[in-house]
């Protein structure tokens, strides 16, 4: 059995969402040792919280576990393997039109632009 670390960015973790729900179903799969792919390995989230107030999400990110955190999306986003297109589906929050849209307007290779919507996700869960 493999270990395989997915990050996961709550962007807004101070909000509501992003800390009732969001951060502590994650840290919830993280503690039962994350979730079981077919091949038996585990894939365990680690988290990144977002947020625009250093001191509330240094708190947060104390009183869960020493949880990284950031104020700087543009950090928390470094580097086009670590991206994933996904959704809150079927709970819809936002626009994956809009979602679409924007990864389409990135200044990014055809390949990258690929990999954010799909093949890294594959990669990651062993598909391709």
């Amino acid at each position: 059995m493999v270990e395989r670390k997915i990050g996961v960015i709550i962007n807004g973790a101070t909000g509501r969402m992003g800390t009732v729900q969001h951060m502590g179903n994650l840290l919830a799969i993280a503690a039962e040792g994350g979730l079981p792919l077919a091949n038996g390995d585990r894939l365990v989230p680690e988290l990144l919280l977002v947020g625009r107030d250093a001191k509330t999400l240094s708190a947060l990110a104390a009183a869960h576990g020493n949880q990284r955190w950031t104020t700087s999306l543009d950090e928390a986003f470094a580097g086009p393997d670590r991206i994933l297109a996904g959704s809150d589906y079927p709970h819809q929050i936002g626009s994956i039109p809009l979602m679409i849209e924007t990864i389409r307007g990135l200044d990014v290779s055809d390949e990258v632009r690929r990999r954010i919507f799909g093949g890294n996700a594959a990669a990651l869960l062993g598909l391709g």
